[in-house]
């Protein structure tokens, strides 16, 4: 009996330190994740890009993502597009092997990228759309491609609901969350009414 005590102590001991280091390796990827939403296309502000931007984006906001007027916009504005591209690894032209070049959070901030940029083209815009023009476009594998529609299904972010962090205003100071610089208060997440802070705004309130 004394034996199987001490199993079961060692064994809660193990699957505590387990999880404790899990956690921590989850959060690096979160702390990750939360400095690329910091500096997320930061390059379009730049010299080589911004006052292309400026001529293509009205133009391109009306137009069917891939189509052939899509396409033509967009070589317009090639040099900043090819600027852009070498400057942000969540595009798979930044690699020389193209998607095969990218790790998993260049995939992750490409989807959230692909979302946006899908919500921009409403009513046109679906991820059924991006799908079926990057995958042949990137040359993505079957496995990977049902790996990113699962990430999708997963995340809902196939519904028509637009990015959460515009709809729910700080619990505290009532002004708008920006995606990576919030915590959760209450309830709920950020797609079913949740509560949630800035973060600098809980720290103040909690000290």
């Amino acid at each position: 009996m004394e034996n199987t005590n001490k199993n079961r102590d060692d064994v809660m001991r193990a699957t505590l330190d387990h999880v404790q280091k899990v956690a921590k390796n989850i959060a690096s990827i979160q702390f990750e994740l939360a400095n690329r939403a910091a500096v997320h296309d930061t390059s379009k502000f730049s010299l080589e890009e911004f006052e292309a931007f400026v001529i293509a984006t009205p133009k391109l906001k009306s137009l069917e993502y891939g189509s052939k007027e899509y396409k033509e916009s967009l070589k317009s504005i090639e040099p900043a597009i090819k600027h852009h591209n070498e400057n942000n690894s969540h595009h798979p032209e930044h690699y020389k092997d193209g998607i095969n070049g990218m790790d998993l959070l260049d995939l992750i901030e490409m989807l959230a990228d692909w979302k946006a940029a899908m919500e921009r083209h409403e009513p046109h815009g679906t991820f059924e759309k991006s799908f079926e023009v990057n995958i042949p476009r990137f040359k993505i594998e079957p496995q990977l491609a049902s790996i990113l529609k699962n990430t999708v299904e997963r995340l809902n972010w196939n519904s028509k609901q637009k990015t959460a962090c515009v709809q729910n205003p700080c619990s505290i100071c009532n002004k708008p969350i920006i995606t990576g610089t919030f915590v959760g208060t209450g309830d709920g997440n950020m797609t079913n009414g949740g509560s949630f802070a800035h973060i600098e705004c809980y720290r103040d309130k909690e000290q």
